[in-house]
């Protein structure tokens, strides 16, 4: 019996981490950062990671929203 090919083995493993990177880029943007910390997500062994901070970070309209009022109470 013949083995598979490398790029079929392969091809959930990429195909996890590329759902993984369309789900990441809205998560980025609502946190502020860009679409280069996104792809950050697409190195192997390093999405959940990336996730898990982008998912820790207070969302950019937070601090905008904050620093708004502060910017009142002065």
């Amino acid at each position: 019996m013949e083995e598979p090919s490398l790029v079929l083995s392969l091809m959930p493993f990429l195909l996890t981490t590329v759902i993984f990177f369309v789900f990441t880029i809205p998560i980025a943007r609502r946190k502020g950062r860009g679409l280069g910390f996104a792809a950050l997500s697409l190195i192997p062994f390093v999405t959940p990671f990336i996730l898990l901070y982008l998912v820790s970070l207070t969302d950019k309209a937070v601090f905008d929203r904050l620093a708004e009022l502060e910017a009142k109470s002065q």
